[in-house]
């Protein structure tokens, strides 16, 4: 009876001790199956908030059960410029934020605050000890845009405030208008048609847009080549830089590389910004009033991107041969930061500057740098 007994014990140590074994493999087994379906995800790792920010919120897997896997499919912005009450943008169904550097445009564009902000690239600067290279390039540039807007119109309040025109009380001052503005629509994408040679996320613009945004940010175009697709652009502590991605387009890359400045000498967000990025110069030949006056009036176009359409615009103004000729002679110009080139259905002509004059900001003329002597001075 005790040797029956400890061969029937025996037998259940050695079931329960294989019991055990085959549970750890079928474990081990599962575990090996969901890691296999996890990884995947390709680019779900990409998509992290260190890399997307607050844009990382719409970044999820999609189970795939036909194939097996796990789609990524996250989101990220569609820019362009338009008028804030635009409200068609270039995607059906879905809500279009404008930029204008309120809290609720934060919150609406998934930017961090400036508090945020500064704690964030501080934590990031002490943790690698060098520049933070993890983020998308298109999250600082939504970043700058809204910090923009935020200095811009904070400098404008005050200097009302503290310089209003002679004979009118403070409380009468209008605010400023803004007819042109930087907006974005979130746009779903799979990461299954991320270019293999792209390693982040990627937002879209336009390159008409493009120009526009550069110049409110006082960026100059130093190179623009069309036929290689290069393209630089610097100033007021930015920088941005292009290469050729093959199945994708033009990849751009703003960068920051030092201080900015969106006070007094910012370009005035205004609908002529368009005409003098592309070398047009609004002047008053142009307005509806002085076009409608007389039947025989005809406007006038001041186009001055080249020494040819310098010349031309002379020449349609009334100046005679030989004063063309005197002044091609004895007139240098370097066209410095202007760009010509040709694109579908535009022109791109850029870096020309606007700054603000103090007395006329509320009203949104526009001044050049050429024409600030001329400008009217400000009622102090």
């Amino acid at each position: 009876m005790g040797n029956a007994a400890s061969s029937v014990g025996y037998q259940n140590g050695l079931a329960l001790s294989a019991l055990a074994i085959s549970l750890v493999a079928l474990l081990t087994t599962v575990l090996q199956v969901l890691q296999q379906y996890f990884s995947s995800a390709e680019g779900y790792r990409r998509c992290a908030d260190s890399v997307m920010g607050l844009w990382a919120k719409g970044t999820h897997r999609k189970l795939r059960l036909q194939e097996f896997r796990f789609e990524v499919v996250f989101e990220t912005p569609v820019i362009f410029t338009a008028h804030p009450k635009n409200e068609r943008g270039p995607i059906q169904g879905r809500a279009i934020h404008y930029i204008d550097g309120t809290e609720n445009s934060y919150r609406n564009t998934r930017v961090f605050g400036p508090t945020a902000q500064k704690r964030i690239e501080a934590e990031a600067t002490a943790r690698v000890h060098t520049a933070d290279d993890e983020r998308a390039s298109w999250v600082t540039l939504l970043s700058t845009l809204q910090l923009k807007e935020s200095m811009s119109r904070k400098w404008d309040l005050e200097f009302r405030e503290k310089c209003p025109p002679r004979g009118r009380p403070r409380s009468v001052i209008k605010l400023p208008h803004y007819p042109l503005a930087v907006g974005l629509q979130s746009k779903t994408r799979s990461w299954d048609f991320i270019p293999s040679s792209i390693t982040k996320p990627y937002a879209t613009s336009a390159i008409c847009h493009l120009v526009e945004m550069m110049s409110m940010l006082g960026l100059y175009w130093k190179v623009f080549d069309q036929s290689t697709w290069n393209l630089r652009a610097e100033g007021n502590g930015f920088i941005l830089t292009s290469t050729m991605v093959h199945g994708l387009g033009v990849m751009v890359v703003f960068a920051t590389t030092g201080k900015s400045a969106f006070e007094e000498r910012r370009v005035i967000p205004c609908q002529e910004i368009k005409e003098l990025a592309f070398g047009t110069v609004p002047n008053i030949f142009e307005d509806e009033a002085y076009v409608n006056r007389d039947k025989d009036t005809q406007s006038v176009e001041l186009v001055f991107g080249t020494a040819e359409e310098v010349t031309n615009t002379l020449e349609s103004l009334g100046c005679q041969a030989d004063t063309l000729k005197k002044y091609n002679k004895d007139h240098k110009h370097i066209f410095s930061g202007i760009i010509p080139g040709s694109l579908p259905s535009f022109t791109i002509l850029t870096g020309y500057s606007v700054i603000r004059n103090h007395r006329y900001a509320s009203e949104g003329v526009p001044y050049s740098r050429q024409q600030l002597q001329n400008a009217p001075k400000s009622d102090q």
